[in-house]
């Protein structure tokens, strides 16, 4: 567009500058069209991604959730996985050993269920940053929709304003529009 402003001459009647005009204006409400497009499909994209980290951040929460329960030794949780490491370790290394090396598997036993205590404590710390990573993701993520939806709005009224001036007959002198030094004497006396 402004490579076709640069092409207005001075001298151009009325009705071809109010056709330069419609013309002008109506490139503006065609770019205007456009851009409301590309943020519409970008707002669906933003919203999709806000739903999906949604999604994402409510799976971890019950993850965590879950593994600060497992992690509780007063928990039936934590309880029924010791439980567990008992009949899959102790149990075989007892049987295996004719009851002599018990000894043996209790301290294996122990060595196995501290070292995935352990492993519990890291994923929990884990977790808790990436809850804090989420989140932050999430906050963000809501104000750039906030954002474009925003946009949309004005980009809606500029249209709106855009069609308007596209549709508007321009029969007014040129020194109005452009302020042209041939016709400006005329005009300021």
């Amino acid at each position: 567009m402004i490579y076709y402003l640069s092409k207005v001459e001075d001298d151009w009647e009325h009705d071809k500058i109010a056709e330069f005009l419609k013309y002008q204006a109506k490139k503006m409400s065609e770019l205007v069209e456009r851009s409301l497009t590309l943020l519409e499909d970008a707002d669906k994209l933003y919203t999709q991604t806000s739903l999906n980290l949604a999604d994402i951040n409510a799976k971890l929460e019950a993850f965590t959730i879950f593994v600060q329960n497992l992690s509780n030794s007063k928990s039936e949780a934590h309880k029924e996985q010791v439980k567990k490491y008992r009949l899959v370790n102790y149990d075989p290394c007892c049987a295996a050993s004719r009851l002599s090396g018990c000894g043996f598997c209790i301290g294996a036993l122990g060595t196995i269920i501290n070292g995935w205590e352990r492993e519990l404590n890291t994923l929990n710390a884990v977790l808790d940053q990436n809850k804090k990573i989420t989140g932050k993701l999430v906050g963000d993520l809501d104000s750039t929709l906030d954002f474009m939806q925003n946009e949309i709005s004005f980009i809606m009224e500029w249209q709106e304003a855009l069609l308007e001036v596209s549709e508007i007959d321009y029969t007014f002198p040129e020194a109005e529009i452009f302020g042209f030094a041939d016709v400006r004497p005329a005009v300021v006396s």
